[in-house]
């Protein structure tokens, strides 16, 4: 009997190391998490020269982890009462992300427009590579925008 069950054993111990590897599971997979509150509005001014109006801001924070090293594109919106506002940023490579060996990036984006206002929006990010376009991860969170030093 002894054997028999060492036999088995060893047995099902080759047939372990001669199956092809199992796909990586979901816990390893990249994950994308859009904070809960946006910064508080404040006045900032998203002129190229800084010689513009000034417009209410907010800062919507998320972070992309477990994502491997390399570079990335990010699709992210803000709307708000039916009206989606325009990235406070105008630089080139305000779309990338770029996951270092840690693992662990920053996915977030400034927003700005007049009609912003305390309450809820709707953030919606989704993060691709940027070599053929697959989605690495996203997610869609209703935030809150806390009014800021200019917001009754």
């Amino acid at each position: 009997m002894r054997t028999l069950l060492s036999s088995m054993v060893a047995t099902a111990c080759a047939a372990a190391l001669v199956l092809p590897p199992t796909t990586a599971s979901a816990d390893t997979a990249a994950r994308l998490k859009i904070t809960h509150n946006t910064g508080k509005i404040y006045q900032s001014d998203p002129s190229l020269n800084g010689d513009g109006p000034l417009f209410d801001t907010v800062q919507v924070f998320a972070e992309l982890s477990r994502c491997p090293a390399g570079d990335y594109l990010r699709s992210i919106t803000l709307v708000q009462d039916g009206v989606s506002y325009p990235w406070a940023i105008q630089a080139l490579g305000a779309v990338e992300v770029i996951c270092p060996a840690t693992g662990v990036a920053g996915a977030g984006m400034t927003f700005f427009g007049n009609g912003l206002h305390p309450g809820p929006a709707l953030v919606t990010i989704t993060v691709t590579s940027e070599v053929d376009g697959t989605v690495l991860a996203q997610d869609s969170r209703t935030v809150r925008i806390p009014a800021g030093p200019h917001q009754p």
